[in-house]
Formats: C-alpha cells, sequence, structure tokens
C-alpha cells in the first residue's frame, strides 16, 4: 500500500472537513472552555489581558494544522497518526492553560512546543514526497523551527523572560506566512474547506458562550423579572451573532475566496476573541442583579461585539468587489458608535435595559445587512 502523502490542488476536487479534523476541533472545545473558566472567575483588566495573550497559543496551535491539512490534503495512516498526536498534545495544553503564566508554566510550554514539532514533521513529509511543493514549504520549515527553538530556550527560562520568548516566537511565526505570500500562490487554498473549517471554530466559540449563559442561569439564586428578561436577550444575540455571520458566509464566501486566505485567517482571531468576550459579558449581565455586575457585563458586551463585527466588516469588504470597501467598514462602525453612545447614556440613567435595547440594535443591523446583500448587482 502506498503510504505516502495525497495531496489536491482545489481545482481537482471540492475539499469539506474530514472526521478527523472534527475530532482534533474537540480537543479545542475543552480548552478554550477551561481558558473562559478562568477568566469568568476573576475578570480584571489583567486577567482579560492574559486571556487574549494565552488564547493566541490555543488559535494558532488549531490554525497551523487547519492551514496545513488545507493546502496539503492527506489521508494516509501516518496523516492520521501526526494528527492524533496534535490531538494529545492539545489536551495537555487544556490541562495546563490555566498554570500557563504561572511558576509550572513550563509544562504548557512542552505541551505547545509538543504540537509544533509535530506539525514540522508534517511539513517535512511534504518537502519529502512533493518536491512541486519545497519552494512554499521551506521557509515555513526554517521559520517555524526557529520559532520551537525558542520555545526549547524558554522552558529552561525563568519567567518573566519566559513570556518575552514566547512572545517574540509568536510574532516570527505570524510574520513568516506573509513574507512567504507570494510563494504560498502557487498552492492556493481549497475555498470550501477553508470557510467551513472557520466556521466549525465559530460554532465552538458560540457554544461556549452558550455555556456561559447556562451556567450563569443555574447559579442564580433568585429569579427576578430582568434576569429573566437578559436571559431570553442573551440566548437571541448569540443567535443574531451566529445569523449575522453564517449569512454572509454561506452565501457569499464560500467557493470564493482566492489567494492566500492569510488575511480571512488573521482577521478570525479577533472574531472568535470578540465572541468568548461577548460570552463572558453575557454571563455577567445575567448575573447583574449584583450592580457592580451590570457596566462591566455592559462593557464586555461592547467589546466582544466591536472586535467581532469589525473584522467581518473589513472581510465583507474584501470579498465584495461589486461595492466599496468602505461601505461595509463604515457601516460596521457606525454600529460601535451606537453601542457606546447607548453604554455611556446607560451609565447615567441606570435603567437595567442594556442588554434588551443592545439585542434590538444588533438585529437591526442584520437586517441592514441583509438589504445590502440584496442589492448587490451578482455574487454568484
Amino acid at each position: 500500500m502506498d503510504d505516502s502523502p495525497k495531496t489536491d490542488t482545489p481545482q481537482q476536487q471540492e475539499r469539506h472537513a474530514t472526521w478527523l479534523e472534527l475530532f482534533y476541533d474537540l480537543i479545542f472545545v475543552i480548552a478554550i472552555g477551561q481558558l473562559t473558566t478562568h477568566l469568568s472567575k476573576d475578570l480584571t483588566l489583567v486577567s482579560l489581558w492574559q486571556f487574549v495573550l494565552l488564547f493566541i497559543p490555543i488559535w494558532w496551535a488549531w490554525t497551523g494544522h487547519t492551514m496545513y491539512a488545507n493546502r496539503f490534503e492527506l489521508d494516509d495512516q501516518r496523516h492520521r497518526i501526526l494528527t492524533l498526536l496534535q490531538v494529545l498534545g492539545s489536551l495537555f495544553i487544556a490541562v495546563f492553560i490555566q498554570e500557563a503564566l504561572l511558576k509550572e508554566s513550563y509544562l504548557f510550554a512542552c505541551a505547545y512546543l509538543f504540537i509544533r514539532l509535530v506539525l514540522l514533521i508534517m511539513y517535512l513529509r511534504v518537502f519529502y514526497h512533493e518536491p512541486d511543493s519545497r519552494s512554499i514549504v521551506t521557509p515555513l520549515l526554517i521559520g517555524f523551527s526557529i520559532g520551537a527553538i525558542i520555545w526549547i530556550i524558554s522552558i529552561f527560562t525563568p519567567p518573566p523572560g519566559r513570556f518575552y520568548l514566547w512572545g517574540f516566537s509568536w510574532l516570527l511565526e505570524f510574520i513568516i506566512p506573509w513574507m512567504n505570500h507570494k510563494r504560498l500562490r502557487e498552492k492556493p487554498i481549497q475555498n470550501t474547506h477553508l470557510p467551513e473549517r472557520f466556521g466549525l471554530f465559530v460554532i465552538i466559540v458560540l457554544g461556549e458562550s452558550i455555556l456561559r449563559i447556562t451556567r450563569a442561569l443555574t447559579n442564580l439564586e433568585l429569579w427576578q423579572f430582568f434576569t429573566g428578561a437578559n436571559a431570553i436577550c442573551s440566548f437571541i444575540l448569540i443567535v443574531l451573532v451566529w445569523w449575522i455571520y453564517f449569512d454572509y458566509i454561506e452565501e457569499f464566501v464560500t467557493g470564493k475566496i482566492q489567494g492566500t486566505g492569510l488575511l480571512y485567517t488573521y482577521l478570525h482571531f479577533f472574531i472568535y476573541i470578540g465572541i468568548v468576550i461577548l460570552g463572558v459579558g453575557l454571563e455577567y449581565s445575567i448575573l447583574s442583579h449584583i450592580s457592580t455586575l451590570a457596566n462591566l457585563a455592559n462593557l464586555l458586551m461592547i467589546i466582544g461585539i466591536t472586535l467581532f463585527i469589525l473584522p467581518l466588516g473589513i472581510i465583507q469588504g474584501i470579498n465584495f468587489k461589486q461595492v466599496p470597501t468602505r461601505h461595509y467598514i463604515i457601516s460596521s462602525m457606525v454600529l460601535v458608535v451606537i453601542m457606546v453612545l447607548f453604554y455611556i447614556l446607560e451609565i447615567y440613567l441606570k435603567t437595567f435595559y442594556f442588554l434588551p435595547v443592545l439585542t434590538l440594535i444588533v438585529f437591526a443591523y442584520l437586517l441592514f445587512q441583509r438589504y445590502q446583500y440584496s442589492r448587490l448587482p451578482d455574487v454568484s
């Protein structure tokens, strides 16, 4: 049996997520859940910043495997074993994520390093079996190898130096694909597979947001009118986020992305972060009978929706060639400005109507988006 990698170009066949990729996603559900729980237990500006920093390796580990699988579609036993090894490393990331910025952070570093080393082995296999892809793979191998070496050094470096090394490694690895941009164009992305994979990760973070809402409801000691209203509006707001994202992705993105997909990939980091922060804000909103939580919950929801909607507006503008990019960016910014103004007004009025009105604002934005789509001359 031929057990060498088998790759297909986007022109050869339409690509969809495999069962192995779906299993791979399962571990990241756990990792994101662990990280979000840590944030919601002790919500401060410092913990929020730490959450963003620790979300980076989770997102980058998942993205690294996803982008590799998108360009080099493999279905041999070695690929499955290597992917399952990455699943194992991701499991340990989930285990050590809450200790990642403490004294025992070297354990987290070891888990993350293991994932990156497995990814390097995957790229080495492509380098060996696919001579035509060597010009694409070589810069990635060099850049990611340097990143792995930095992580090895970080294991033996005490904090806070260890964390600075992590940041430097991430920065280097983020830049490498951009420097390799022209070569990556020689191996176009699978433009049905990529939106599907990123959409599945959106489902993961949306699921985590629903879980935050559920936990808030189970922890309630007293049900009031505003509590029930916020719980219903929380679910509706998550549905609206789902609708805004997938209505657009399904009709106007899947099968239409061209080039390397790098901007699409990197902007999704903020989309994911925004949805998770929104979920924590909704959790706090349901518990906002504790008056000190109300303003904090409202602020988190504003931050979450902003991080979700602005990158999506940029993606819309890039993909809709029939309409100037600025139209979608401006409409997203208008939504953000309206939310901020209402937040400021709510601080002074203290009406506790923030979440219901915010839900109506986002619903109006969805209707406006549908109107914009209906005016497009041709998106097929």
